[in-house]
C-alpha cells in the first residue's frame, strides 16, 4: 500500500464510523514515500480523540505507520487514555508501544495500535459508562 492510500483509507474509516460525531483535519501532508496526518475527532459522548500518524514507505507500495499517537480525553481535555509508540519506555513489554492510562505517569504495555483498534476500545469504554 502507498502512503497516500493509507491516509485515504483512514479518512474513509473516520467518515464511516458511527462513534465519531465530527472530524477536523488539523494537518495533512502526503508525499511519494511518506505521509502525516493530525486529526481532532469529537465522539458521540462529546469526548475528544486526537489522532496523529506518520506513515513511511521504504518502497513505494510498502507503507507502514512508524509513529502514532491516539490521545483520548474528555471535553475538558482531561486524559482518559493515550496510546503511542514514542521510544521512551524501553523496559515495558511490547516496547515501544505503550498506553498512558488516565494519568500521564501511569504507563503500561500495549500492543501496536491503529485507529480501528482504538475506537473499538473506546466504544467499549463508552458503553460500560452508560451501564455501570
Amino acid at each position: 500500500m502507498k502512503a497516500s492510500e493509507h491516509i485515504n483509507r483512514l479518512e474513509k474509516f473516520i467518515v464511516d464510523s458511527r462513534l465519531i460525531r465530527t472530524s477536523e483535519i488539523r494537518e495533512r501532508r502526503i508525499r511519494r514515500f511518506e505521509a502525516y496526518i493530525k486529526i481532532k475527532l469529537t465522539l458521540i459522548d462529546d469526548s475528544i480523540l486526537e489522532v496523529t500518524e506518520y506513515i513511511f514507505a521504504a518502497e513505494e507500495n510498502h507503507a507502514e505507520v512508524v509513529r502514532y499517537s491516539y490521545h483520548w480525553m474528555d471535553a475538558s481535555n482531561r486524559l482518559y487514555l493515550r496510546w503511542d509508540n514514542v521510544r521512551h519506555y524501553p523496559d515495558l513489554a511490547g516496547f515501544p508501544h505503550h498506553l498512558h492510562d488516565r494519568d500521564e505517569k501511569r504507563v503500561v504495555a500495549s500492543e501496536p495500535m491503529s485507529l480501528p483498534k482504538v475506537l473499538a476500545r473506546i466504544a467499549k469504554e463508552i458503553e460500560s459508562a452508560k451501564h455501570p
